[in-house]
């Protein structure tokens, strides 16, 4: 997937940001390119084209909530379906 844009990177947290970072690399061609523990979270970084998705777990001060339940929100659709 060629993204080609104006921004930098987009923060995401999941409860499991590996297997999140492997489903955006899996079906939409990104690639991990670090996976480290970052103030007090593990931070997975994925490129997709020229962009980078910054996908991060849980604090322990934080509880991250589900995605709402949308059949009309196709990207929370696309991007909770990885979490």
């Amino acid at each position: 997937m060629a993204i080609i844009g104006n921004y930098h990177h987009v923060h995401l947290t999941s409860p499991d940001p590996r297997a999140a970072a492997e489903w955006y690399e899996e079906f939409l061609g990104g690639k991990i390119v670090d996976d480290a523990e970052l103030r007090g979270a593990r931070n997975v970084r994925v490129t997709l084209g020229e962009s980078f998705l910054f996908i991060r777990g849980e604090r322990a001060d934080e509880s991250i909530s589900p995605p709402p339940k949308s059949e009309s929100n196709a990207l929370g659709s696309i991007i909770f379906a990885s979490m």
